[in-house]
Order: structure tokens, then C-alpha cells, then sequence
């Protein structure tokens, strides 16, 4: 982890495991969710609610830095050689302490019995009106709302049936780059859910923040002090240009979609269920095959086997991948700038989205008509005369937040370095196309990290093009959560629940501990942990009791990165 999603941690924390991390998109709001609730172990199952786009990054997230088995029967998308190797070893580490801890992610009403007995259990908006009287009934006491800007009307079924389950859980934390994406009214309801006891009446809010009169609650007043007061009361936010010395240039992750059932997913599996007939029978013929595919394929029918699977992926995905690139888009406003709220100080994070089927690139272009979102296209019938006019508008307009790209016709000689966010929607055989096409925002006159996401599939051609980009890339480098390779190993811990200082200290001391270990960053809850004084009968630390319903009640000290300052003594009453 990063510094500053260590900072986070501490921030949450601090606040009793119940806030809003509402850093810019791209900055690893994931994993700082995770290491959160790593620290509230005793207090598992954890809830987590998602997008319908990102149930799968959530799983992958989930198998990467807690180290646990991916659920459901797929387990392509391993990467290269030595990423599957590091994964496996990772795995055989921390499968005694972790045998017993299951993710469930629910695609529909009837796999609502994969909650019963998960460990984490991923349920999208879209069920979780249909799902309340069970998850209430679960009494889930760690609750993580991603994304949780879909909680901005408060009239909405989504919102009144998640925030209750916000509500009753011990620790509840929101993420969103975009905690409010226009108007302040749109804050009220994660402020609410976060400290029901202090954000009690949604009038005296709305005067105050909103311009409330008899007219509405559309407006916007006093946004500094709003600011101020969810800073030090629930939110924390650090924006790419704050905490850029501490980013790598460029950045590269793995994003898994979980695909709808559709026609064209069908003839996918039909697809690739043929290429593991031909296989077999490559396999009875010739002992030496390995077993696997390549790019040109051994016999024709293999190409043209492997072909049909590619652009059958295409049509597969297009749908989640434009959902993907909708919710980035919905997550990277910036409602917060350096002075305040609503402060324009920040433009809106801009993207390039690459393809290689004009259907991929067609359902990326339909969502943005659709969502009225300026963009530009450029693919292989554009005008050669007006591609540099093209480039030319995305990198001075600020409306125009999309470039729909094909990584064939624009992965070379185009600068779009407007665009810190680099989406692509499919793969190609040639690593040098995919580098070619990440530089055309990772060049001269970026001033921002770059991060490089994958959207990829299981039961896809995804399972065969990933391995053999990745093997010929060998490293994807450092992704944006930390390190490759880096995982909350969980391992038993004490089932008493130890005060939020002490949980900070174990925060710090097994950070510092894993830092020093060979085997890289890994936030290790063993018992030779609590026997320094991380929690359990050997810890000296103690808690003290906060007054609710106050400002003040919420606010400590900062914490020095050396060491965890006392105790701040009880308010008074």
C-alpha cells in the first residue's frame, strides 16, 4: 500500500471504522476498504455493496489482497508465469488461515442463498431492493457501499433500502470519487447513514448547505464550511495531483467483468467447448502438445476457431465494458475542489478507451450518445484530414471526456495526453500494440500518473490472450493498489474487539513489520502480533469512549507515521 492509503486506513480508524473515502478516481479506494475491514475482523461477514459492473473486480480484489481462493469454477485469467507462480504461492501460504473464508458475489435474486455462510458476501444496487428483508435480517456489522454516489437520491428505493443496512452496522464505510456529483442535497443521505446522530434533520441541512428555500434544495451555500465539516467529521479526499510523488508513472491492473447471459456469451462457451474438443485430439495424436493455444494457432481450423472467439468475446463484452466505462465516468467528477465545495479547480478526469472490433467501440460510442457525454472516435473509416482535429478538441475541450479509439488505426503517432486514464476494452495478440497504445496519454506533457486498466472475462477468449500477453510482457509493473504480489494475509485473530487506538497501532506496527519481511508488504494478524501489544489479553492499549452527536467527538489528533499518539482524555460531558 501507498502512504496514503495507509493514511487512510488510520483515517477510518480514527473514526470508528465508519466513513467516506472519497479520493479521486484511481487512487485505491479498493484497497483501502479492504485493509479496513481486515481490521475488523472479529466482526465478519462483511457486506459489500457494488455496481453490477464491478461484482468481479470486487472478487478479484478480494482473492488478491486477502489471499483467498476465487470462487466459482474459472481459474483463467492467471497472468503470466510469474504472476500465476507468486498468485500460487501466495494461495498455499495463507490457505490454512483462510480455509474457512468464502466470497460469494450474488448475480441475481435466486443466488441470494451464496450470503448464507460467505464471508463477504457482493451484492450489486440493482438487488438490493429485492434482497433487504434478507441482508437486514443477516445483520451484516461490516458494510461497504462502493460507488456510493448511487446513493444520492433519497427518495430512490436503492437508497432507502441501503441505508438502513448502513445504518445498523457497526463499521460502514462509502467510497466515491464524486461523493456529491453536482449539488450538495446529493451528500445528505451517505452523511446520514454515516452519523445518523449528528446529520439528524435534512431541513436544517438543506438551509444550511443547499440555499434551501421554498423553491428547492437545488442550490448551493456555505460550501466551504460543508467541506470543512465533512473533513474532519467522515470524509477523507487526496486528489492525483496531491500524492503524485508518491505514484509510479505508469500503472497497470486487471479489471475482471462479470458478463450478463446473453446469446453471444453462449456461443463463446459453444466456441471455445469446440477448441477444448480439438485440443484433446491434438493431445491423443501428439504426446509432445502442450495443450495450450498461441496466437497464429496450429492448424487452420484453430485460427479460424480462435478468430471466431475473439470477435464472439467482443460482442460478449461490449455491454459490461460500456457499463464499466460508465461508472468510471460517474466516479471521477470532482465536487470538492482546494477551496471548497463545488470549486472548479479540477477538470473531470479524462479517458481513452481502446478496442478492436468496431462492436466493442459501437457499445462504448451507444452509452455516451446515450449519457450525452462529449467524446471523439477514431477508428479505421476516419477521415485521415480530420483525425488531428479529433486530438486537437480532446486535448483543449473540457466537455469532451472520452476518446474511442482503435488500437490498430490509433495506437501510434496520436499525443492525447489530456487523459491520465487509459481503458482497454479487449486485448491484442502483440504486447507492443497495448504499450504503443498506453503512450499515447504516457508521454511527453503528461503531468499525471498514468493508470492502465484490462477489462477482462473468464470463460472468454480473455483466458487464453491474458496468459500470453502477460508471459511476453512478464511483469505488468506495479498496479495501482501497491505491489504485486502484496496480500492481507488473515490469520486468527483475537475475537475480542479492541479499541479503535489499538487497531491503529496494529495498523502501523504490522505495516512496519511486513515491510521488513522478505516476502513483501503483507498485513500479518498472527498471534506473535498480538502478543507485542496488538490486541487481545497482551495489548496495554485501552479505548475511550466517545460522545456522540458532536463535531468534536469525531476528531483526534493527527497520527504521526512513527508512532500512534496517546489517547486523547473523555469530553466533557
Amino acid at each position: 500500500m501507498f502512504p496514503f492509503q495507509r493514511e487512510g486506513v488510520r483515517f477510518a480508524l480514527r473514526r470508528g471504522g465508519r466513513c467516506l473515502i472519497g479520493d479521486q478516481m484511481g487512487l485505491g479506494k479498493t484497497v483501502q476498504a479492504i485493509a479496513i475491514a481486515a481490521c475488523y475482523r472479529e466482526e465478519w461477514p462483511v457486506l459489500i455493496l457494488v455496481p453490477t459492473s464491478l461484482r468481479g473486480a470486487w472478487e478479484q480484489a478480494l482473492v488478491k489482497w486477502l489471499g483467498l481462493e476465487p470462487s466459482g469454477s474459472g481459474h483463467g485469467l492467471g497472468g503470466g508465469k510469474k504472476e500465476a507462480a507468486e498468485s500460487r504461492a501466495r494461495l498455499s501460504k495463507s490457505k490454512k488461515n483462510n480455509q474457512k473464508l468464502t466470497v460469494a458475489a450474488v448475480g441475481s435474486g435466486a443466488e441470494s442463498r451464496k450470503i448464507d455462510g460467505a464471508t463477504f458476501a457482493i451484492v450489486p444496487y440493482s438487488l438490493v431492493g429485492k434482497l433487504a428483508p434478507t441482508l437486514l435480517s443477516k445483520r451484516f456489522q461490516v458494510v461497504v457501499c462502493d460507488e456510493s454516489h448511487f446513493l444520492k437520491d433519497s427518495k430512490a428505493q436503492r437508497t432507502k433500502a441501503v441505508v438502513p443496512l448502513l445504518k445498523g452496522a457497526r463499521r460502514a464505510l462509502c467510497l466515491t470519487g464524486t461523493p456529491a456529483l453536482s449539488r450538495p442535497v446529493e451528500i445528505f443521505s451517505q452523511a446520514e447513514a454515516l452519523r445518523p446522530m449528528v446529520f439528524t434533520k435534512f431541513g436544517e441541512f438543506a438551509t444550511r448547505y443547499c440555499a434551501g428555500s421554498r423553491f428547492g434544495w437545488q442550490g448551493s451555500s456555505n460550501g466551504e464550511e460543508l467541506h470543512a465539516v465533512l473533513s474532519r467529521l467522515i470524509m477523507i479526499r487526496r486528489l492525483k495531483k496531491d500524492v503524485l510523488t508518491q505514484l509510479p508513472a505508469k500503472s497497470r491492473e486487471k479489471i475482471v467483468l462479470t458478463l450478463p447471459h446473453s446469446a453471444a456469451l453462449s456461443k463463446v462457451r459453444a466456441i471455445k467447448t469446440r477448441m477444448d474438443e480439438l485440443r484433446d485430439a491434438f493431445l491423443c495424436e501428439d504426446k509432445g502438445f502442450s495443450g495450450g493455444f498461441s496466437g497464429g494457432g496450429r492448424t487452420l481450423e484453430e485460427k479460424r476457431l480462435m478468430n471466431e472467439l475473439y470477435q464472439a468475446t467482443a460482442l460478449a463484452k461490449g455491454k459490461a465494458a460500456a457499463e464499466y466505462l460508465e461508472t468510471l465516468l460517474d466516479s471521477s467528477g470532482t465536487p470538492f475542489g482546494d477551496s471548497g465545495f463545488g470549486s472548479n479547480s479540477d477538470s473531470c478526469e479524462k479517458f481513452l478507451f481502446f478496442g478492436h472490433h468496431s462492436c466493442m467501440l459501437d457499445a462504448a460510442s451507444e452509452m455516451l450518445r446515450k449519457k450525452k457525454t462529449p467524446f471523439i472516435r477514431i477508428d479505421g473509416s476516419t477521415d485521415p484530414n480530420k483525425r488531428q482535429s479529433l486530438v486537437d478538441r480532446f486535448q483543449t475541450d473540457p466537455n469532451a471526456r472520452v476518446a474511442v479509439l482503435s488500437i490498430k488505426a490509433a495506437g501510434m503517432g496520436l499525443t492525447l495526453t489530456a487523459a491520465s486514464v487509459v481503458v482497454f476494452g479487449e486485448l491484442t495478440w502483440t504486447p507492443g500494440d497495448i504499450v504503443q497504445a498506453e503512450d499515447r496519454a504516457h508521454r511527453i506533457g503528461q503531468r499525471n500518473a498514468v493508470n492502465v486498466q484490462f477489462l477482462v472475462a473468464k470463460d472468454t477468449v480473455d483466458d487464453i490472450m491474458w496468459g500470453s500477453v502477460a508471459n511476453k510482457l512478464e511483469t505488468l509493473g506495479v498496479v495501482l493498489d501497491g505491489v504485486r504480489g502484496d496480500a492481507l494475509e488473515m490469520k486468527k485473530c483475537s475475537k475480542t474487539c479492541a479499541p479503535d487506538r489499538t487497531r491503529e497501532q496494529r495498523l502501523e506496527t504490522l505495516v512496519a513489520r511486513g515491510d521488513r519481511s522478505p516476502g513483501g508488504r503483507l498485513l500479518d494478524f498472527s498471534s506473535a502480533g498480538r502478543e507485542t501489544g496488538l490486541g487481545g489479553s497482551g495489548s496495554t492499549q485501552s479505548g475511550t469512549p466517545k460522545r456522540q452527536g458532536t463535531l468534536d467527538a469525531f476528531v483526534q489528533p493527527k497520527a504521526s507515521t512513527a508512532a500512534p499518539p496517546p489517547p486523547p482524555p473523555p469530553p466533557a460531558p
